[in-house]
């Protein structure tokens, strides 16, 4: 009987947030976050499939009233998925 060893690497990530409240109770966001890894072996050969991921965001809050605001976002994001066949 033939037996595969398939090994898993970790992901290795980033991440960053800024706040920051300006005039009129408006608060501002900023977020970004990369991650890079999680590449595989199969029997002790190591696979090309290595992911990598990028995203940044931004968030403005306009304050309505005392428990309501308006919030405005946008995101982008990359994701490279490298795949290749041994």
């Amino acid at each position: 009987m033939l037996m595969n060893w398939n090994q898993r690497y970790g992901l290795k990530s980033f991440l960053t947030h800024i706040s920051a409240f300006g005039f009129f109770d408006l608060k501002f966001a900023q977020r970004s976050l990369a991650e890079t890894g999680g590449h595989t072996s199969l029997n002790g050969v190591e696979s090309d499939n290595e992911q990598r991921n990028t995203r940044a965001g931004l968030m403005l809050a306009l304050p309505i009233d005392r428990r309501n605001s308006l919030k405005l976002s946008a995101s982008t994001g990359y994701r490279d998925l490298h795949r290749q066949r041994i």
